[in-house]
């Protein structure tokens, strides 16, 4: 909301509306595409993609000239979200024991939490000290590194197991 307000000067209501449409976004993945996609990709090959498809599109937002190809990053980067959120999820759920599977998935829940609670706070630093869209070039250059490593992870395993 700050780098909108920043760079495109939004209202109130312009703000309420580009979050009511992302919202839209990621309901139609959830709802739709996730399984969609499934029918037709393992988690981990819809991860390898995502994640890195997060980091652009957040690039994107920083990079876009206009409000008109704001909204058009939109349905992007709500897609490599969701397919993210969901496929990240399911992994973990897969790579537990039947017997503690429950409990990786509460431990997971909580890790989630805090990952949403900290770069709120980091962000409104980064913003303050350097540029309002600092963060977000952090958060694009991370989740880019991110995937690159989960990528090279599987790499590493299929060799492991070769």
């Amino acid at each position: 909301a700050v780098y909108l307000l920043y760079k495109f000067h939004f209202t109130q209501g312009e703000l309420g509306n580009y979050f009511a449409f992302v919202g839209i976004w990621i309901v139609i993945t959830q709802g739709f595409i996730t399984r969609k996609v499934a029918k037709y990709f393992n988690e981990s090959k819809v991860v390898q993609n995502s994640v890195i498809a997060v980091g652009l599109c957040i690039l994107g937002v920083v990079l876009v000239p206009s409000t008109t190809l704001l909204y058009m990053v939109v349905p992007f980067f709500a897609i490599a979200v969701g397919l993210s959120q969901s496929n990240i999820t399911a992994l973990i759920s897969r790579s537990a024991d039947a017997g503690v599977q429950g409990e990786v998935l509460g431990i997971n829940g909580s890790v989630m939490a805090l990952a949403q609670a900290i770069p709120p706070i980091l962000s409104g630093a980064a913003a303050g000290l350097f540029e309002p869209q600092a963060p977000l070039l952090i958060a694009s250059a991370l989740a880019v590194i991110a995937g690159l490593y989960f990528n090279n992870h599987l790499r590493n395993l299929r060799l492991t197991h070769s």
